[in-house]
């Protein structure tokens, strides 16, 4: 009997230790609970306050910020002004002292030396601009001779080192490859173009059409390069022939351009609607109509082709006539000069290979 009871005892003991335990581990949890939920409080006021000041500061930067960029602007313009003043005085004074000598200059170039109303300064930016006007058409009339002397002695080098290497151009090439080798390459090459270009595309065969022209152009310069391949050797070594040659070759640069800003869908919309209409009347074999839009294209349609739209003051009958649409673009740069003049050597070309009726062909 006492064992039992000295058991049981013990057991009411640890029962109570153990609920004093949990007692005092629930009175700890719930106090630092109290004392999370007491610092969570701070930490939420705080952050409320920080993001409060972070709001008040970036209102008062884009304020700084606002007043240091007018600041700066003004300041900016305040510069330019003095710049614009600066070269207003001295190309006042440049002219000034060189009034005498501008009149001179524009008289020995032909050009007017006053014109109504113009001042010394008006004078001598239009002298500049002629000069500059002149030398641009010093250029580019040079740089076309240039062009086709470079083309000629080329081919001239070419029948040489063909004739000094028993008639294979490719012998006189430095670049360590073999004859053979080159002559496949060759052979790969133009077996490619053949049949890219072996027959007519027309314009359902496109997407758009610029890459219809584009194909168009290229297979006129592919047929033309065939054409002169095809003469006897004699003919090409005379002076006709290289004349020929460097002529295809002169257009085939002339048109780069112009294929360029056709694969990059750039031409001017006014140009490349004449261009569509010249390539559909040239498929047709309308070769008169081809060169009636050629016409609108080169020199345009306009009463004053220099690119005059102000007349006067007031609207009068036919002002629609002188609008920009309506003016020349061959005389715009040299560029467009250049390929507008391809674009006329194709389109002789295109008539020399697919003839049609005479009343429809140019003469």
């Amino acid at each position: 009997g006492h064992g039992g009871k000295r058991y049981l005892r013990k057991r009411e003991r640890d029962a109570l230790e153990q609920r004093r335990q949990q007692q005092q581990q629930q009175q700890k949890r719930k106090e630092e609970e109290e004392e999370e939920g007491k610092h969570e409080h701070v930490h939420k006021k705080q952050r409320r306050m920080e993001s409060a000041k972070t709001q008040r500061q970036s209102i008062n930067d884009d304020d700084n910020d606002s007043d240091n960029e007018m600041k700066k602007k003004k300041k900016e313009g305040k510069k330019k002004m003095m710049m614009v003043k600066s070269e207003e005085r001295r190309e006042d004074a440049e002219v000034s002292m060189a009034a005498n000598e501008v009149k001179r200059l524009l008289r020995s170039m032909r050009q007017p030396i006053t014109l109504f109303g113009e001042t010394n300064q008006q004078r001598y930016k239009r002298l500049k601009l002629v000069q500059v006007t002149l030398h641009e058409q010093a250029t580019s009339s040079a740089g076309s001779r240039n062009m086709m002397h470079d083309i000629l002695q080329q081919q001239q080098g070419d029948h040489n080192g063909a004739t000094d290497d028993g008639g294979d151009p490719g012998n006189n090439d430095s670049s360590g490859e073999s004859p053979s080798n080159r002559e496949r390459k060759r052979r790969r090459k133009e077996e490619k173009r053949r049949r890219r270009f072996a027959e007519a595309r027309g314009r359902e065969s496109f997407e758009d059409d610029e890459a219809w022209i584009a194909f168009y152009l290229k297979r006129l310069l592919y047929l033309w390069e065939r054409r002169l391949d095809e003469r006897a050797t004699e003919v090409k070594r005379s002076k006709a022939g290289q004349f020929d040659s460097a002529q295809m070759e002169q257009t085939r640069q002339y048109v780069q351009p112009l294929l360029k800003q056709l694969k990059k869908n750039k031409v001017p919309t006014s140009i490349m609607e004449n261009m569509v209409k010249i390539v559909r009347c040239m498929e047709q074999r309308e070769y008169r109509q081809a060169h009636e839009h050629y016409l609108t294209m080169s020199i345009g349609n306009a009463a004053w082709p220099m690119g005059v739209t102000m007349v006067g003051i007031h609207e009068r009958s036919g002002r629609e006539k002188i609008f920009s649409q309506n003016v020349a673009h061959v005389l715009n740069d040299e560029t467009q000069r250049k390929y507008i003049q391809g674009v006329k050597r194709l389109m002789t070309l295109a008539q020399s290979l697919y003839p049609t009726d005479p009343s429809k062909m140019m003469g």
